[in-house]
């Protein structure tokens, strides 16, 4: 290109004309790989604009680009419009009928709902590819051509642009220009949805949506609204350009009202509400603070309807609602924000007064839906500015304290068939005692002993479930009803873990049962060390440290072991000071296999000893030194155990140094180091002693 094009010859125009015809030919899969060069030719154009404008013609290279986008749009039409009756090819979907209870088989028309995956266009031969596959080809050309333009011709390159794209989405001028086509209304309609989804690589292809013309985007905006044929296939493009180009409309305020009824309207069809609702997402997300007063309104009462509405998937009721939350957090109006939040939770309640009286509606895929909106509540709880929180608040109280007896309810053993519900319910609870905190204490006693037989039915399923006891045992540190539930039950509990685990050896179990016993220990301290069964609890961990390796549960049980040896009654407590020995001997039994993140906290359990023991320098060393002799050690010598434990007691002042010097060491135990790692830590060793004389 650089060799040829500037010279304008008949050989430059002919070579572009070849290029041209083969991105022409009928067979897709020869078409798409011309399109490496038309990227390569806008570079280079670009790069030699300057030239080519001073001496030589640039305009055929434009003029061959605007025929390349006509060839493009022509070879990216459908061959037939889906829909309109034709069923034979439609995809089976599962819908839930709200009025018989049961999930039912139907037959989605809008089997095109995923440009890149349109089937149903025959390939021509074995070494062609699909109108689908063919379309994810261009989506990186359109973008270089609305550039192209755009760089040499700066503002009229984008009437240009315009000119390509705009004006042939009118019916008329597209009549008037293919008047002798057989079927010119079903070709209008394949070329305009080819227009349409032309636009939108273009705007995808810019690195922001901003990037590209304003004019432009609003002139698209404007036919899509007011102009534009009703087939689903032009709705769905229609959609998703709204999607991408959400962001200019805090430009064009005058579209808001205009795009959103555009929205609404195609909210309740069931082949295009999810594209509606996330373009809906889209626009409350950029511009929520500048809609309409009464839109987040319409937007509430059509997701009310949408809990009846059995073609009204999770997916469009989650979209409406987080275009709702997008509202509320952008709002400036403490009224508007007040009454939206009335609207949602009068839509809660009623959702939680139909479940209370009907347990069955329980099973109704939408309940699930319901539980997630009442998590959005905590969520909108935790990030909206304080003097909107109080109002807020109060509203959530009421709906959480009116479905609490549903949700623990919930947590009873194979009430619930669906774990993701379980979940749901196990999130609801815990963010209730976390923010609502005072207001839930009566339903702790209960929620704890729902929560403990869930998880006994199916420890490694229902492990999860624990997490809302040490929510409760951080909000309750003096409720009577708590101290009483862990008086009937704590000894019980550790009994099961304890024969659990060594049945298991679950990390997850380990984990959330760890949390709890560290919740306790630093909420309700008396339960933990009056507990008949301490003993055998501390040696079953002590076991999981050396025999169960992985990352998150070591995590948390070195953190809780770290807890127990900062303790500063530690000297004066007859079951900590009997750990001290034995725990020293794990985590260096442990140090050859462990996690090399992990050994951050040993080093602090370890370091954490050897400071708070300090006098007892003799007697501790000979711990370290006796903890070394295990068969896994056999390769160190006796000196150089004794080198390392010196080093080690020296540098308890210096996490850095003592970090490393457990981590060298584990490394020659490993056979990853050379015994020079001793005389480093004899270096440091003469170092610490310079240092104390």
């Amino acid at each position: 290109f650089v060799i040829f094009c500037p010279d304008a010859s008949d050989h430059a125009k002919g070579l572009l004309r070849l290029l041209l015809l083969c991105t022409g030919h009928a067979n897709r899969n020869w078409s798409h790989l011309t399109f490496e060069s038309w990227l390569g030719l806008k570079k280079a154009v670009i790069d030699h604009k300057n030239f080519l404008k001073e001496y030589a013609s640039i305009d055929y290279i434009l003029e061959t680009f605007q025929e390349l986008f006509t060839t493009l749009i022509a070879k990216c039409r459908r061959k037939r419009i889906p829909g309109n009756g034709d069923k034979t090819r439609a995809r089976q979907i599962k819908i839930y009928n709200v009025e018989t209870g049961t999930e039912e088989t139907a037959l989605d028309e809008n089997k095109y709902d995923n440009d890149d995956l349109i089937e149903d266009e025959e390939v021509e031969s074995m070494n062609d590819i699909s109108l689908g596959q063919y379309r994810a080809e261009t989506e990186d050309v359109f973008p270089t051509i609305y550039e192209l333009f755009i760089e040499i011709l700066g503002f009229e390159g984008e009437t240009v642009v315009y000119d390509m794209v705009i004006p042939m989405m009118n019916e008329t001028n597209f009549k008037l220009k293919f008047d002798k086509l057989i079927d010119v209304n079903g070709n209008y309609v394949k070329n305009t949805e080819a227009l349409l989804f032309a636009a939108r690589c273009m705007i995808d292809g810019m690195e922001s949506p901003t990037k590209i013309s304003s004019r432009f985007i609003e002139s698209l905006l404007q036919t899509i609204t007011n102009q534009l044929p009703s087939e689903g296939i032009i709705i769905r493009q229609s959609l998703l350009i709204v999607q991408r180009a959400a962001e200019h409309l805090k430009h064009s305020r005058a579209l808001v009202e205009t795009i959103l009824s555009f929205l609404i309207r195609n909210f309740l069809d069931p082949s295009n509400m999810v594209v509606a609702s996330t373009s809906l997402l889209s626009v409350c997300e950029s511009i929520g603070e500048h809609l309409p007063g009464q839109s987040a309104f319409e937007i509430l009462d059509i997701m009310g309807q949408s809990f009846a509405e059995p073609k009204a998937n999770e997916s469009f009721i989650e979209n409406l609602l987080q275009a709702v939350f997008a509202v509320l957090q952008q709002t400036k109006s403490k009224k508007q924000f007040n009454e939206i939040v009335d609207k949602l939770c009068e839509q809660m309640n009623v959702m939680i007064a139909q479940s209370l009286e009907n347990t069955d509606l329980v099973m109704n895929p939408r309940f699930q839906q319901n539980l997630k909106i009442i998590g959005f509540y905590f969520e909108l709880c935790e990030s909206v500015d304080s003097e909107f929180k109080d109002h807020l608040i109060k509203q959530v109280e009421q709906v959480v304290l009116q479905g609490m007896p549903l949700f623990v309810a919930l947590l009873k053993p194979f009430s619930i068939k669906k774990y993701e519900t379980l979940l749901a319910v196990i999130r609801i609870i815990k963010k209730s005692v976390h923010i609502l905190d005072t207001q839930v204490f009566e339903h702790f006693e209960l929620i704890m002993t729902e929560v403990f037989n869930c998880f006994r039915t199916n420890p490694t399923r229902n492990a999860t479930s624990l997490t809302i006891i040490p929510a409760i045992l951080t909000s309750s540190t003096s409720v009577p009803v708590v101290e009483q539930w862990l008086q009937d039950n704590y000894v019980n509990m550790n009994v099961f873990f304890v024969e659990t685990i060594k049945t298991t050896n679950d990390p997850d179990i380990v984990k959330h049962f760890v949390n709890i016993q560290s919740k306790i220990y630093d909420y309700h301290r008396f339960f933990f060390f009056s507990c008949s069964y301490f003993d055998e609890l501390i040696e079953i961990l002590l076991d999981i440290v050396l025999n169960v390796n992985q990352y998150e549960m070591m995590r948390e049980l070195l953190n809780f072991f770290f807890s127990l040896m900062t303790n500063p009654d530690l000297h004066d407590n007859e079951k900590l000071l009997k750990l001290v020995p034995n725990l020293i001997r794990v985590l260096i039994h442990s140090l050859p296999e462990i996690n090399r993140p992990n050994i951050q906290q040993i080093s602090n359990i370890l370091s954490a000893i050897l400071l708070s023991f300090q006098n007892g320098g003799a007697e501790l060393q000979s711990i370290f030194i006796n903890a070394l002799e295990h068969e896994k050690f056999n390769k160190v010598s006796q000196k150089q155990k004794e080198i390392f434990v010196a080093s080690l007691f020296s540098q308890a002042h210096e996490p850095v140094q003592f970090r490393m010097i457990l981590v060298n060491f584990a490394g020659f135990v490993n056979s990853n180091e050379t015994d020079d790692i001793f005389i480093r830590m004899e270096m440091l060793l003469a170092s610490s002693l310079m240092k104390a004389k």
